[in-house]
C-alpha cells in the first residue's frame, strides 16, 4: 500500500510539473520521429534549400517579434540599395528609440555594410532607424515596404510597425513566418557572412574619430557554455512583453536548417530548446537526392507522380529537376509513402510537393518539355495563330479564284481567235464562190 501511495505522489508530482511549465508531450505517428518537448510557446524548424517543415509548435500563433524584425530590415536593405550607400543618421533616428544601441549621434554617416553589422550584430536600434530611413525615403514608407515584401514570402500572421521590434501592439508575426523571411535572408550570401561574424569593428566616422568594437549577441555562435558547432548564425531578441525569441542557422550533413523560437521565458530556454531541436533534425533526417532516388525519374511508371492535374495530362511529358534538387526525409520511414501534388505559383512555376502523410517533405520547381495537349483557356498566342490560319485560308482561297478567272478569260480569248478565223475563212469561202458564179454566167 505504501509503495502504491509512493507512486501515485510520484505521478501527481510529474503531472503538476507538467502543467506549471506547460510542457507538451509529443508522440511519434505513422513512422515519424519522436520530437523534444520544448518550452517555448511556438517554434518551427524548416530547411533552407526545400522549405521542408521538420518541425513545428504552434507555429502560426501570432507573438510579438522584438528585435527579430531585424532580419526583415536588413534583407530589405540588401535586395533594394548597395553596401557602399552612405547612410545619415537623422535625430529621430537616434532620439526616437530606446533599448539597445551601438551609440551612433546625429549627422553620422555610416556605410550601409557597416549599418548591418551593427543591427545584425549588436542589434542596434537607431542603426535600424536610420537604414529604414535610407531605403525607404521616409520610416513610414519603409514598413510599408516590410508589409509587402512579408506578403510576397507568404506571410499571413505578420503586421510590422517599425523596424527595430520595439513594442508595439500592431507589431507582430509568426514562428512559421518568421522562417520564412528568415529563408529568404539566408539565400542571400551577403546576409550569410554578416550574420555568422562573432566580433566586427565599425571604423571611425565623420564625427567619431575611434573604432567601434562590437559583438554577435547570439550565443550559440559565440559563448563556449552554450555553443553549438554547427551554428552559423542567427539573430536574438528580447521585450518584456515578447520574451526571449531566437531565430538559429544551422548546416550539417548538407543539410541547412532554420529554427525560430518564439516566446521563451527564460534566456537559457531558447537556447536549449534550439539545441535540442537541431539534434534531433539532424539525428533523425536525411537529404534524398531527388534525380537519382527514383523519386525524381520516371515518376508517372512509377505512382509518385499523379497524373490527374491540370498541369501534365500525359505520361509522355517530359519532367526533369536541377541538379542538386533534394528534399529531407526521416530516416525511420519508407520511401514508397512519400506522396506527391503538383501546383503552380503566381510566377507561373510548377512545383512537386513532397509529403508525407501530413508532414512537408519540401517543395521542388519541375521543368517540363512538351503538353502533349492544350490548355483548355486560350491563351493570346493561341488567338494569334488562329488569326494567322484564317488570313492563310482566305488569301488561298483568293489566288484559286483570281486563277480560274485568269484561264477562262485565256479560254475565251483562244474561242474568240478560233472562232474569228473560222469566220474569215467561210467569208473567203463564200465571196470565191459567189465570183465563180459570176463568171460562168
Amino acid at each position: 500500500m505504501k509503495k502504491r501511495n509512493f507512486i501515485n505522489i510520484i505521478l501527481l508530482c510529474t503531472l503538476l510539473f507538467c502543467s506549471l511549465h506547460n510542457v507538451t508531450v509529443a508522440y511519434a505517428e505513422d513512422g515519424w520521429p519522436k520530437s523534444p518537448d520544448i518550452n517555448a510557446a511556438s517554434a518551427i524548424i524548416m530547411e533552407v534549400e526545400s522549405g521542408a517543415i521538420l518541425y513545428e509548435k504552434n507555429s502560426h500563433d501570432q507573438h510579438y517579434p522584438a528585435s527579430i524584425t531585424k532580419i526583415m530590415t536588413t534583407l530589405l536593405a540588401l535586395e533594394k540599395c548597395t553596401l557602399s550607400d552612405t547612410v545619415h543618421f537623422s535625430k529621430d533616428s537616434v532620439y526616437n528609440v530606446e533599448g539597445t544601441q551601438v551609440g551612433i549621434t546625429p549627422d553620422e554617416e555610416l556605410p550601409l555594410e557597416e549599418c548591418l553589422y551593427g543591427i545584425m550584430l549588436a542589434s542596434g536600434n537607431e542603426v535600424a532607424y536610420a537604414v529604414a530611413e535610407h531605403t525607404g525615403g521616409n520610416l513610414d514608407n519603409f514598413i510599408k515596404m516590410m508589409n509587402t515584401r512579408a506578403s510576397e514570402l507568404g506571410c499571413t500572421n505578420t503586421h510590422f510597425n517599425n523596424p527595430h521590434g520595439l513594442p508595439d501592439e500592431n507589431h507582430y508575426t509568426s514562428a512559421y513566418d518568421m522562417a520564412l523571411i528568415s529563408r529568404q535572408a539566408y539565400l542571400n550570401e551577403t546576409f550569410r557572412n554578416i550574420s555568422s561574424t562573432k566580433y566586427h569593428v565599425i571604423p571611425p566616422t565623420n564625427l567619431y574619430g575611434e573604432e567601434r568594437a562590437i559583438a554577435n549577441h547570439h550565443k550559440l555562435l559565440t559563448n563556449s557554455s552554450v555553443h553549438y558547432d554547427y551554428c552559423t548564425g542567427g539573430k536574438t531578441g528580447y521585450t518584456n512583453a515578447a520574451r526571449y525569441n531566437l531565430v538559429t542557422f544551422a548546416e550539417k550533413d548538407g543539410m541547412k536548417l532554420i529554427c525560430v523560437i518564439m516566446k521563451d521565458e527564460e534566456s537559457a530556454f531558447q537556447y536549449a530548446d534550439t539545441t535540442n531541436l537541431f539534434n534531433y533534425c539532424f539525428d533523425n533526417f536525411h537529404k534524398v537526392d531527388i534525380n537519382n532516388s527514383g523519386l525524381g525519374t520516371n515518376l508517372a511508371s512509377s505512382g509518385l507522380f499523379p497524373l490527374e492535374n491540370t498541369v501534365f495530362t500525359d505520361n509522355t511529358t517530359s519532367i526533369s529537376f536541377d541538379d542538386n534538387a533534394y528534399i529531407i526525409v526521416p530516416n525511420s520511414i519508407d520511401q514508397s509513402a512519400i506522396t506527391t501534388s503538383v501546383n503552380h505559383s503566381e510566377n507561373n512555376t510548377t512545383y512537386i510537393q513532397y509529403a508525407y502523410n501530413e508532414h512537408s517533405l519540401g517543395k521542388l520547381p519541375v521543368k517540363y518539355e512538351t503538353l502533349t495537349s492544350k490548355p483548355m483557356a486560350t491563351t493570346a498566342s493561341d488567338e494569334k495563330q488562329g488569326k494567322e490560319f484564317v488570313k492563310i485560308n482566305v488569301r488561298i482561297i483568293l489566288y484559286a479564284a483570281i486563277g480560274i478567272i485568269t484561264a477562262a478569260l485565256i479560254i475565251l480569248v483562244i474561242l474568240k481567235l478560233i472562232t474569228n478565223n473560222h469566220y474569215s475563212s467561210t467569208l473567203k469561202f463564200t465571196r470565191q464562190r459567189r465570183a465563180w458564179k459570176e463568171r460562168r454566167k
